[in-house]
């Protein structure tokens, strides 16, 4: 099927406000003291700070400042140790992927707008690049020079990492990897998406974050997130809050009700996802 070619400029705008949410608050305090800003999910990992272990409010804005120098000022990357996102197997009633390996936002030197770059890259390393490339360091980065943040809109193309990305980016960032066997197609709707969950094969998608404010996001923006299971309740998805959402909140996001998803519907993506495997 193919998607629209509309596109609104803010279409896919990723923020990750939603996975600091658990920060320590002395963590969350000394940034906003030192550097006028909340601290993003890979800054709020207290092992960065002394292993977490610190006998004072100031003692640890101590480690944050040398964790800020030594860090800050090059292009990070994924780490090599990356957490998994874990599903159900052996609960009754799940379908799909046992743990699939997690890239996020974080992990991409240009974090509010790569939601993109991490889905598609969570979804090759778990098809069969994780053993091409071994260091996840290695795949992320290669995936993000190749194709950044781009949003195409009416032929102007924006600069890269400036909002975000869209279909077009996704599907030019995964054809590039077709001579290493990577191949996805697109498909639509829920018994589509379950079908494919259920042969393990990860399947991403573009949700109307304006639809869930309650888990932190802001209105009008877009994230893409990869799918790997789902039981009678939840269906799991990587990049997003505990793992998880309802059917009912993916039906509101993923515009698959009248009135709701509206910027998934304008973005062409409404109730589609993009199946990925290796060949």
């Amino acid at each position: 099927m193919k998607l629209k070619l509309f596109l609104p400029v803010l279409a896919s705008i990723c923020f990750t406000a939603a996975h600091a949410q658990n920060c320590d608050p002395w963590i969350k305090q000394a940034y906003k003291e030192l550097f006028g800003r909340e601290p993003n999910g890979t800054e709020c990992n207290i092992r960065n700070y002394n292993n977490g272990s610190w006998n004072s409010y100031d003692q640890l804005k101590g480690y944050i400042k040398t964790y800020n120098k030594t860090s800050g000022g090059t292009p990070q990357f994924a780490s090599n140790g990356k957490q998994q996102a874990m599903g159900h197997c052996g609960t009754s009633g799940y379908n799909g992927i046992c743990a699939i390996t997690e890239f996020t936002n974080d992990d991409f030197p240009v974090r509010n707008t790569t939601c993109g770059q991490a889905a598609a890259v969570t979804a090759m390393w778990h098809a069969g690049l994780g053993a091409s490339y071994g260091d996840p360091k290695a795949l992320a980065k290669s995936f993000y020079g190749y194709a950044p943040p781009k949003i195409t809109v009416g032929g102007l193309v924006e600069a890269k990492g400036s909002l975000g990305t869209d279909w077009r980016q996704i599907n030019y960032g995964l054809d590039g990897y077709k001579s290493q066997g990577i191949r996805y197609n697109w498909q639509k709707g829920i018994d589509a998406l379950k079908n494919e969950l259920r042969k393990n094969v990860p399947c991403l998608f573009m949700l109307d974050t304006g639809t869930l404010p309650q888990y932190g996001y802001k209105w009008f923006t877009g994230h893409w997130v990869v799918a790997y299971g789902y039981d009678s309740k939840y269906v799991y998805v990587t990049n997003f809050p505990d793992n998880k959402m309802t059917w009912d909140e993916l039906k509101k996001a993923w515009g698959g009700v009248w009135n709701e998803g509206n910027l998934a519907k304008a973005h062409g993506t409404a109730e589609m996802f993009a199946a990925v495997w290796k060949q």
